[in-house]
């Protein structure tokens, strides 16, 4: 009987602890593409499955991760990040959206236009709005 309290209790703590790192953080999103997209105060970064940050908290917005790329802005502008944090396209959009089939939203001003996923212009950013169509 000893025992089983004692695993029971074993179970619990470890259940606990492994989630413990979440307390660290005023926001933990669910993981996509192997990473967590977390927040302290007004600054956003990505952390794995065990809770180690792989990509600091300097951004000031960010979308979680699809298709490998997540959109990241800082100092006012929109870019996107690779799963290993390495900046894939330069921060130069007003806003941006999360990869779909291969395309992304973007725009510059007040115009929108759509990307792929190698950072080429596909739809020219001249139209006052866009969807997901992809």
């Amino acid at each position: 009987m000893k025992y089983i309290f004692f695993l029971i209790g074993l179970i619990f703590t470890l259940s606990g602890y492994s989630q413990s790192w979440t307390k660290q953080y005023d926001y933990v999103d669910e993981c996509s593409c192997g990473l967590s997209l977390v927040g302290k105060g007004d600054k956003k970064g990505f952390v794995n499955k065990e809770g180690t940050l792989v990509i600091p908290l300097i951004y000031d917005e960010a979308l979680t991760f699809a298709e490998g790329y997540a959109a990241v802005k800082k100092d006012g502008k929109w870019g996107y990040l690779d799963s290993t944090g390495k900046v894939f396209i330069e921060p130069l959009y007003t806003e941006a959206m999360s990869f779909y089939n291969g395309k992304a939203v973007v725009s510059k001003g007040n115009y929108y236009g759509y990307i792929d996923n190698e950072g080429k212009t596909v739809i020219p950013i001249i139209y006052e709005s866009a969807l997901k169509i992809f």
